[in-house]
């Protein structure tokens, strides 16, 4: 390894100024594809799910229990009565910055009203 960043540093050197943006291009191409290849690499090795309630979830995700329970999210996991999460869908959404929810269940447009005692 040392050895590439070793002649990847002096062709930096060396390159003339019109010849860089070809220069970045090309590592940036590299960067790229070891990341995708880091990326199907640690998603290959298989790694057990483990179901979350909604007080766990809300914690890691640091929202409101009201949140999860008003929104319809990817790793959201229904078994009978139960809201559930799936934690290796939290930790994906939290690695993609992807937390916005598929669809809203409940109509927030009229909160309950309270009754008024005489």
């Amino acid at each position: 390894m040392d050895e590439i960043k070793s002649e990847l540093l002096r062709v930096a050197r060396e390159l003339p100024p019109e010849h860089l943006p070809r220069f970045f291009a090309d590592l940036e191409e590299i960067r790229r594809t070891a990341e995708m290849q880091l990326h199907v690499t640690i998603m290959s090795q298989p790694q057990g799910d483990e179901l979350m309630t909604v007080t766990e979830a809300s914690k890691r995700l640091r929202v409101s229990k009201d949140t999860l329970y008003r929104n319809e999210f990817p790793f959201t996991r229904h078994i009978g009565r139960h809201r559930l999460f799936s934690r290796n869908g939290i930790d994906r959404a939290i690695m993609q910055s992807d937390l916005t929810p598929e669809r809203t269940d409940v109509n927030l447009t009229h909160p309950k009203r309270r009754r008024r005692l005489n």
